[in-house]
């Protein structure tokens, strides 16, 4: 039987640096992890469960006046309880609203971005296994909006330009996309956290949501952090990246001081890389399916 073509048999693959070969093999663990240990929207969250039933004027919805500014005013505690519930509980589905729509910006980012690759790039396979985790980010997001009832509103129509302006950034100049995906996550990310080490109650559906979405989330922050402070290409042309000479010739060349020769993609690439404490994931068998990691 013909022996398939891989990395390590491929004759034209040359020599690669000791970072490279370092990224490659946390990429390999990261791809293996979208395969086997994911979540999914509906899977994972027994929506339909009598504990996760969602009550607008549970009162556990009520704003915590040390950890949210409006919660704190006389007038909100004024309100009647229920009022103060729905209120408090219909800011959550707003919130999430522009969550999803965040992700809609990042997942299109993402198609973009991934577009730009030449074939055989293992950053290929990982873009897409990330775009698949929003997804399923989305659906939860969504789902919480339609049960509490309310018609969240999400962006304006002037919001639009700007946005597309974002997406483009994946194909154009990836390391300002991903900058302003960290302006993103990085927010959600300590308010979510914030949240659920504090001590007043919390609603179980929202408390699932919120610990699957900090999960997913966990070493993001950090790695986009590192990607964004990195050197740019020495380059008039911004929109153009240069990849190892196995993959693509190009004339922008990355300073030596980059970590990694691969636009810079690399070093953000590191979402799954040491988390293991995690809540408990979809497990496929046999037959996984690349959804998340």
């Amino acid at each position: 039987m013909t022996e398939l073509a891989t990395r390590d048999n491929l004759a034209d693959e040359p020599d690669l640096s000791p970072g490279d070969e370092r990224w490659l093999s946390l990429l390999d663990r990261l791809n293996d992890l979208s395969v086997h240990k994911h979540f999914d929207a509906y899977g994972d969250i027994a929506w339909d469960d009598p504990e996760y039933h969602l009550d607008p004027t549970d009162a556990r919805w009520e704003l915590d006046p040390e950890l949210d500014p409006l919660g704190a005013t006389d007038w909100y505690k004024s309100l009647p309880a229920d009022k103060r519930a729905r209120l408090g509980c219909e800011l959550v589905a707003s919130k999430m609203k522009l969550g999803l729509i965040f992700e809609n910006i990042l997942k299109q980012g993402l198609l973009r971005f991934a577009m730009t690759l030449p074939n055989g790039a293992p950053e290929f396979r990982y873009a897409y296994h990330e775009v698949i985790e929003e997804a399923q980010h989305s659906l939860m997001f969504q789902e919480f909006v339609n049960r509490t009832g309310y018609d969240a509103p999400g962006l304006s129509r002037i919001d639009g330009p700007a946005n597309a302006w974002i997406i483009g950034l994946g194909k154009r100049f990836p390391q300002l996309f991903f900058l302003f995906v960290l302006g993103g996550e990085d927010p959600i990310d300590y308010v979510q956290r914030r949240e659920l080490r504090s001590d007043r109650p919390i609603h179980p559906l929202l408390e699932r949501i919120m610990r699957i979405h900090v999960t997913d989330k966990r070493g993001t922050c950090p790695s986009l952090a590192t990607t964004s402070s990195a050197p740019c290409p020495r380059s008039a042309a911004p929109a153009r990246h240069s990849w190892p000479s196995s993959r693509r010739s190009s004339s922008v060349r990355w300073p030596s001081s980059c970590s990694s020769r691969r636009g810079g993609w690399c070093s953000a690439m590191t979402s799954r890389s040491t988390s293991s404490t995690r809540p408990t994931p979809t497990t496929r068998g046999t037959t996984p399916r690349p959804s998340r990691r």
